[in-house]
């Protein structure tokens, strides 16, 4: 017969008097894992059987059975799965012990290739501004020559698409790229663009120089900027290194500024905005107030679309003369626009131009004025360079020198006890009214002499120490 199933236990058997089989089971675990009961003895009855058959079946060994597939839980999960490919990511970043991290960014081979093979790692140490001025100045430099090559290659002047002027009209009621940025200004309203060869009769970047005379603030409140290039004009030469290259046939112009510790390039084509849109576009009535004129268009442009008088944000005060429109053009692209210049702080602007240090001194806070006189103001232009305003949010008016408006400290001198200082306003008009202003009783022969004093409405002004308004802030 065949053999029987195995249950997975072992069975002892023996014949017994009666010609039984006795069957002998051994003890199970209980399910807490403890011995169970003695093996107990189970009687089963064979059937008569052949005695040939018997005897071939109790030679026969019996097969032993499958053992039962018992259903386990693991975590363990089919290879190829997403569960498998997400725990391997996870793996990645499982420590096998406790650190911690010493860089947050990604590794880079290129800038560990460049890296000097002395350095270490550690705490920054600070370089002298000076020092990266002149890799900011020649890079700058090689950048302009290589626009230029390209441009005469091409027979175009060139436009800058970073910051291109003409892309939109200034005249529409929505944020413009290069004006507003992102945040509509409706009180910047140019209404025209030219290039500078449009503009000037005979441009010239530099003519006799750089000075504070030169400058006048336009249609927008960036005299805080204003004040300190009129500030730093004092120094031969120092604006000059700012205003690095340019190919003006191109109308590619390259400067460089100190922005947040480091010296960088600003590159900008000669588009500057006008006040006033073109003689046929012009609904104005300066164009109407012509109507009886022979040669309407040509006087329309000479009187409004030619020279510095033409622009709408700041020019120099001769008509032909471009270096302060593109310098704040640069310094406008430099931040985002134009209107990212309108109010600020005349000590930053001299670190933008400088790469120096400045602080502010609150005329209120000053200990000794007369030591802050001797060893401060009078080394005005030698040691510091000094700007002057009225802290005010009112922006009120004292005997012409406005509160919230930045000015210029051109000259601090002492003359018969006497304590002066030449102050300029950047919008190149509206000078002081007070003591020692134009046409004061205080003026004789020899004060113009002994202070080298030119009357006119040009926006410098002499004022007597007592008369400073107070308090005003100095930034030096």
């Amino acid at each position: 017969m065949p053999a029987r199933r195995s249950t997975g236990r072992q069975i002892a058997t023996q014949p017994t008097a009666s010609g039984r089989k006795a069957v002998a089971t051994t003890g199970r675990r209980s399910a807490h894992g403890d011995a169970g009961d003695e093996p107990s003895a189970d009687i089963e009855e064979a059937a008569p059987e052949d005695p040939e058959t018997a005897s071939a079946g109790e030679e026969a060994t019996p097969e032993p059975e499958e053992p039962k597939h018992v259903p386990q839980i693991s975590r363990k999960v089919h290879a190829g799965s997403a569960q498998k490919q997400l725990n391997k990511f996870w793996k990645k970043f499982r420590a096998n012990r406790a650190g911690r991290p010493t860089i947050v960014l990604p590794y880079n081979p290129f800038a560990v290739a460049v890296k000097n093979a002395d350095a270490t790692y550690g705490p920054t140490v600070p370089n002298v501004a000076t020092a990266q001025f002149d890799e900011a100045a020649a890079s700058c430099k090689a950048k302009v020559e290589k626009i230029a090559r390209e441009c005469r290659k091409l027979n175009q002047k060139y436009r800058d698409y970073y910051f291109d002027l003409s892309s939109e009209d200034p005249r529409l009621p929505i944020p413009r790229y290069c004006i507003d940025g992102f945040d509509y200004n409706d009180e910047a309203q140019p209404k025209g663009v030219k290039r500078i060869e449009d503009i000037f009769d005979e441009p010239s970047f530099f003519k006799d120089g750089v000075a504070p005379g030169d400058i006048r603030q336009g249609s927008t409140g960036d005299c805080w900027f204003l004040a300190a290039v009129a500030t730093i004009t004092n120094i031969p030469g120092l604006l000059e290194k700012v205003c690095v290259a340019r190919d003006e046939e191109v109308g590619v112009y390259g400067f460089v500024f100190f922005r947040d510790g480091e010296w960088i390039s600003s590159i900008v084509d000669d588009q500057l905005y006008l006040s006033q849109e073109d003689y046929h576009e012009s609904n104005s009535e300066l164009k109407y107030a012509l109507w009886g004129k022979t040669a309407k268009e040509s006087v329309y442009t000479e009187t409004y679309l030619k020279g510095s008088d033409a622009l709408y944000f700041a020019s120099c005060e001769d008509k032909n003369e471009t270096w302060l429109p593109l310098l704040e053009k640069a310094y406008a692209k430099a931040h985002g626009d134009y209107s990212s210049i309108e109010g600020g702080f005349t000590g930053e602007a001299v670190e933008d131009l400088t790469g120096g240090v400045t602080s502010e001194v609150f005329s209120q806070d000053i200990l000794s004025k007369d030591k802050f006189w001797k060893e401060e103001l009078m080394k005005v232009n030698e040691e510091f360079l000094f700007a002057g305003a009225i802290d005010s949010i009112t922006g009120s008016e004292r005997d012409g020198v406005y509160a919230g408006h930045a000015y210029s400290v051109l000259k601090a001198k002492e003359v018969d006890g006497h304590r002066f200082v030449l102050v300029r306003n950047p919008w190149g008009k509206s000078e002081w009214r007070g003591a020692w202003s134009d046409g004061s009783k205080e003026w004789t022969p020899y004060w113009i002499q002994q202070l080298d004093h030119k009357f006119g409405d040009d926006g410098s002004f002499w004022m007597s120490c007592k008369n400073l308004p107070s308090p005003p802030t100095w930034p030096v």
